[in-house]
């Protein structure tokens, strides 16, 4: 829909507000208010919905099927509208940019100069018909509220984009943009999170001065911080010595068991018990017939917290100096056939977190077994299925909820927990695990604010960490996100109670004790284990326990 002017014979002069059109509302003459009020009524005439305020320039194309701008719009020459294109409020179109397709603008939309929004798409599926033959197609172009498109920024049809994001000039942005992000490159990927702290780059030398005083401080207080959770309760027929509120009911072995990892990062044993003590108290919680470690009846198919009880049970008495007693006797554990059927009917797509947790048990069984009893179970049909199954272009096991990865990137950390860091085992796509990782963090701030909880922070840091022992693939970014987790982690401490599992919680040991695991892998990344005075154990030791090359497989 061109405009046309009534004179056929005037052409539009120039002015500065072509080319600044901010300046019209305080340096415009009453003659150039007039006209541009002239020349609104012409673009109404039209079809137009010019709104009010702003500046519209006559040397733009407004050519659009259907062309709604809300109020305090400013555009200048050049500009190109077409297709059906609505705007809302204080949106700013500098010098030829392309407004083009289906486009749907928030309030406060800035787009540079050259830009191009682009709500249209050619067909070109029939390979033996030349694309200009095969039409177009529309999905359609959504930005949200104050949204800054960089100069000679490109995007695709199809996308959508946040509120409050920021795309750099010369992007191509192909994939929708979540709010607050700052996106750059072709194709765009996020860049970082708006909302994350901006943190002071530490030199190593400042890092690790921060570093060696939180160890210290650490250091000193540890023990009053296990104290603080002491407490002498009964639970099947056992005395325990630890509560934690957030497992003392669906976990009630996991307390004791996180004070004995927190103690052993200092080559020590929690009172009130010596290793022995521990020992005994710990191996009496295994079932002799089946090998699980139990508060509750053993069962067929360990799951949940009886599978963690595997882990957290097995770990502590590896920390004291000891193993289970017993091997796991569960089926998929020591079974190729019933292994394979096993992992085909894990939830993967439903719940991922939990896919994760289960082949996590899994593996932590099969390695106690292999370690401690001689029993080599059927590691080659979990390496080869995991190796099979995992996505060559996430890196992931599971796909995310909407546009979601929190849990398959949490469930990618539990899996390869007890299986590729437990027996060094090379991960099947390292680096599109990097990629689907750095974009989950940013996606989330770094969960510096938002989401701010032991397992987020952890689940990011130790699969980047595990990652880059294969790739030095995206190195300098990883190093940024773990030295913005680690400054973050640091400051969450809190002096005499240690970490809680998340800031609207009291202290308690499993916060306490991943945490530390997280400032752990965060210091051994960056070369600064050195400087602290616990190292990291149990559960979330960094070491390969048992590597895969030194005992024969089967299955």
């Amino acid at each position: 829909m061109p405009v046309e002017t009534k004179n056929p014979d005037s052409i539009p002069t120039q002015t500065r507000f072509d080319a600044h059109p901010w300046e019209f509302e305080h340096k415009a003459t009453t003659a150039e208010r007039q006209a541009q009020s002239a020349f609104k009524a012409e673009l109404v005439e039209q079809g137009v919905t010019a709104g009010s305020g702003g500046y519209l320039s006559p040397l733009a194309y407004y050519l659009a099927d259907r062309l709604e701008f809300g109020d305090d719009n400013i555009v200048c020459a050049g500009v190109r509208f077409n297709g059906e294109v609505t705007t809302g409020s204080h949106c700013s179109f500098n010098l030829n940019c392309a407004v083009i397709g289906k486009v749907v603008l928030g309030n406060d939309v800035r787009i540079a100069a050259g830009a191009a929004i682009v709500g249209f798409d050619h067909a070109f599926d029939d390979i033996d018909r030349p694309v200009r033959v095969q039409g177009i197609r529309t999905r359609g172009v959504t930005l949200g509220n104050d949204v800054w498109v960089g100069a000679n920024a490109v995007i695709c049809d199809g996308v959508n984009v946040g509120d409050h994001v920021i795309i750099g000039a010369g992007a191509v942005v192909t994939k929708d943009v979540p709010a607050y992000m700052i996106v750059g490159g072709n194709p765009a990927r996020i860049i970082r999170d708006r909302r994350r702290p901006k943190v002071k780059p530490a030199t190593t030398g400042d890092l690790a001065d921060k570093l060696r005083d939180f160890g210290q401080t650490v250091s000193k207080e540890w023990c009053g911080i296990l104290a603080n959770h002491r407490v002498e309760r009964e639970d099947i027929g056992q005395l325990r010595h630890y509560s934690d509120p957030r497992n003392d009911a669906k976990a009630p072995l996991r307390p004791d068991c996180d004070a004995i990892q927190i103690a052993a990062m200092f080559d020590e044993a929690p009172e009130p018990l010596d290793r022995d003590g521990w020992i005994k108290q710990l191996q009496a919680d295994q079932d002799a017939t089946t090998g699980q470690f139990r508060h509750a009846a053993p069962t067929e198919h360990p799951s949940g917290d009886e599978l963690y009880n595997i882990e957290s049970v097995g770990h502590a008495l590896e920390c004291l100096g000891a193993s289970p007693l017993h091997p796991i006797r569960w089926a998929p554990a020591t079974d190729a056939g019933a292994m394979e059927r096993w992992l085909s009917d894990i939830p993967w797509t439903e719940n991922p977190w939990g896919a994760g947790a289960m082949v996590d048990g899994l593996g932590t069984a099969m390695y106690f077994n292999a370690r401690y009893h001689g029993i080599t179970g059927p590691f080659a049909t979990l390496f080869g299925w995991l190796n099979i199954h995992a996505d060559p272009l996430t890196g992931m096991w599971s796909p995310p909820k909407g546009h979601d990865w929190l849990l398959p990137v949490n469930g990618f950390y539990r899996l390869t927990r007890g299986s590729y860091a437990l027996f060094g085992m090379p991960l099947p796509y390292p680096e599109r695990s990097i990629d689907t990782i750095l974009a989950h963090s940013r996606a989330n701030g770094g969960f510096a604010r938002e989401g701010f909880t032991s397992c987020n922070i952890l689940d990011v840091v130790h699969p980047l960490w595990l990652c880059s022992r294969q790739t030095d693939y995206r190195a300098a970014e990883i190093e940024v996100e773990i030295r913005q987790a680690l400054t973050v982690v640091m400051d969450h401490w809190r002096s005499g109670q240690g970490f809680s599992f998340q800031r609207s919680e009291p202290c308690g040991l499993q916060g306490t004790e991943m945490f530390l695991s997280v400032v752990g892998l965060a210091a051994e990344y960056l070369g600064l284990a050195g400087v602290l005075p616990f190292g990291l154990r149990g559960i979330h030791q960094s070491k390969v326990a048992l590597p895969i090359h030194s005992f024969a497989t089967s299955g």
